[in-house]
C-alpha cells in the first residue's frame, strides 16, 4: 500500500501596502510578484507528483497561490482552513505591537480555538480522500498544526520554521512530520537570493562582495570539477551569494546560519555558519572548504591573496589573545588554500 501524504503549504509572498510590514489574520491581501513566482516554483514541484484534490484557505494569498499552483484545476475552499483572526491586532504595523513568541491579542482568536477547528477540517479532508492532498493555509494557524502534530507547545509555535511558498510534508499514516519549511528549490536562485538580501537589509558593498565571492567560489569548483571532484554547483553559487546576510549583526556567521534555516534552505545553514572559520578541513575539498577559501581570496570586491588578506587584518589585533586567533585563522586558511591548491594543480 503506497503512503499517502499531506503536503500543508504557506502561501507565497504577500504585497503590504506602503511597504509596511502589518500583522494580518482575516485581512485580505494579494500576492506580491514574488509570491507569484514561489506559487509557480510549487507548480513545478508539485506537477509530476500525484495529488488527489488541492485545499485552500479562503483568503486571496491562499486561492491565488493554489489556483497558480494547479493551473486553476481541481481546488476546493475550506473556510476552517483560514488564518487566525488577530483581534484588535489586525492589519496594525507590526512595528505598533507589543508581540513577543508567546503573546496574543486579547480580542483574537487564539491558537488553542484556532488549531480546533483547523485540525478537525484537516482530519475530515483525510477522511474523504484516499491520495495525497495539498492544503494551502497560513504561517501562524500551520505553526499550530504542526507543533500538536509534534507534541510541541503551541504557545511558542511561532518560533518554527515556515517562509512564504513554503511546503511541510507530513505522513498521513503516522501523522509524522518527515519535513517542515522547506522551499520548493533546494537552493535559492540567484534572483532569490538577491531578494533575500535585500529583505534582510544588507547593505549594498557587502551585497557586491557577496557577488564577488560567488563568482570566484564558482571559479575554483570548476576547476575542483575538471580535476574529477564531484561539487554541488548550485549550493556553492546560493551558499556564497547568502554567506554575509547577517553581516551587519553580532557573530554574524551563526546569525547568517539561522537566517538561511528560517529561509526554508538549511542545507546552506553548515556552509554559512562556517565561512569565517571551519569546524572540520575535509581529505577532500567540498562545498565548504570552496566558498570559505572564496571568502579569504576577496577582500571588498578584490582579489587578494592570503598574506595580504591577514597582513592587513594583523593591524586590528591589539593583544596576544586577538593574534594568537588571527595566527590561528591564517594557518587554517593556508591549509586550505594547499589542499585545494593540490588538486587543482593534479588536473594540471
Amino acid at each position: 500500500m503506497m503512503t499517502r501524504y499531506l503536503y500543508l503549504i504557506r502561501h507565497g509572498r504577500i504585497a503590504f501596502d506602503g511597504g509596511v510590514k502589518r500583522c494580518i489574520g482575516l485581512t485580505n491581501t494579494p500576492l506580491d510578484d514574488k509570491g507569484k513566482k514561489q506559487a509557480q516554483l510549487l507548480h513545478q514541484y508539485f506537477k509530476d507528483k500525484d495529488i488527489e484534490c488541492i485545499y485552500t484557505s479562503p483568503l486571496d494569498r491562499c486561492m491565488q497561490t493554489a489556483a497558480i499552483l494547479s493551473n486553476h484545476q481541481n481546488i476546493e475552499v475550506v473556510e476552517d482552513l483560514r488564518e487566525i483572526y488577530m483581534g484588535e491586532w489586525e492589519n496594525k504595523p507590526l512595528s505598533s505591537i507589543k508581540k513577543t513568541l508567546t503573546s496574543e491579542p486579547i480580542y483574537g482568536e487564539g491558537r488553542k480555538r484556532a488549531l480546533s477547528r483547523f485540525s478537525k477540517a484537516v482530519d475530515q479532508l483525510i477522511q474523504q480522500t484516499t491520495g495525497n492532498i495539498i492544503v494551502v493555509a497560513h504561517a501562524g494557524i500551520n505553526c499550530c498544526y504542526l507543533a500538536y502534530l509534534q507534541g510541541l507547545d503551541i504557545d511558542t509555535s511561532r518560533a518554527l520554521r515556515q517562509p512564504y511558498g513554503c511546503i511541510n510534508i507530513i505522513n498521513i499514516d503516522t501523522m509524522q512530520v518527515e519535513q517542515m519549511g522547506i522551499m520548493s528549490e533546494d537552493y535559492p536562485s540567484i534572483d532569490t537570493c538577491l531578494s533575500l538580501l535585500h529583505l534582510h537589509q544588507v547593505p549594498e558593498n557587502i551585497i557586491q562582495h557577496s557577488i564577488a565571492v560567488c563568482k570566484e567560489a564558482l571559479f575554483i569548483a570548476l576547476r575542483l570539477k575538471e580535476a574529477g571532484l564531484n561539487l554541488n554547483l548550485d549550493l556553492i553559487k546560493s551558499s556564497s551569494l547568502l554567506h554575509d546576510i547577517a553581516r551587519t549583526k553580532p557573530d554574524h556567521c551563526e546569525a547568517g546560519a539561522k537566517i538561511a534555516d528560517k529561509e526554508g534552505y538549511p542545507l546552506l545553514s553548515d556552509i554559512i555558519r562556517q565561512h569565517h572559520d571551519l569546524e572540520i578541513i575535509h581529505d577532500k575539498p567540498t562545498e565548504s572548504e570552496v566558498v570559505y577559501l572564496a571568502d579569504k581570496y576577496i577582500q571588498g570586491t578584490n582579489k587578494v591573496t592570503i598574506n595580504d588578506r591577514f597582513s592587513q587584518s594583523l593591524a586590528k589585533c591589539h593583544n596576544d589573545e586577538a593574534r594568537e586567533a588571527h595566527q590561528r585563522r591564517y594557518n587554517q586558511a593556508i591549509e586550505v588554500e594547499n589542499l585545494i591548491l593540490k588538486y587543482i594543480n593534479k588536473e594540471g
